[in-house]
């Protein structure tokens, strides 16, 4: 069971600009929010090892393993369960080309990254599309480009 159970209807929001971290929202039976925690490792003050820079979109497998691109951070970061009776590795990071002011979305098993800069000191944009599938763990460089 992903996370031993502990997420099981449970939403997770992430926190964009202001305060850079993933909440857990724990419904109760009717829908409405019973409690509401900062996930751990996903601020300093929640365990993590570094800042979170701009989450944006999540996605989770099958395994359990949330995948948290960061818009401003350039990367995808991977959190592995890890608890009582789960038997997980800890949290590992997956990158690509260092970019910022990315977009990204999630579809099925795959995290897309759309374009960007190549640095915060270079204006010039790339019209780069890169594709994370979460099963394989593994980047891809999509033939295709934005317009």
């Amino acid at each position: 069971d992903q996370f031993c159970g502990k997420m099981k209807n449970d939403l997770l929001v992430t926190y964009y600009a202001l305060f850079d971290q993933v909440r857990w929202l724990h419904m109760d039976s009717k829908g409405g929010v019973e409690r509401d925690e900062t996930l751990r490792r996903t601020s300093l003050q929640a365990g993590a090892l570094d800042i979170m820079r701009n989450p944006l979109t999540l996605t989770q497998n099958r395994r359990g393993d949330l995948f948290i691109s960061e818009f401003f951070g350039m990367q995808v970061r991977v959190l592995r369960p890890k608890g009582a009776g789960c038997k997980r590795q800890t949290a590992s990071r997956a990158t690509i080309h260092r970019h910022v002011d990315i977009a990204g979305a999630s579809l099925g098993h795959h995290i897309y990254v759309f374009g960007g800069k190549n640095s915060d000191l270079d204006a010039s944009q790339t019209s780069d599309v890169h594709s994370f599938d979460i099963v394989q763990d593994k980047w891809t460089t999509l033939d295709a480009k934005m317009p």
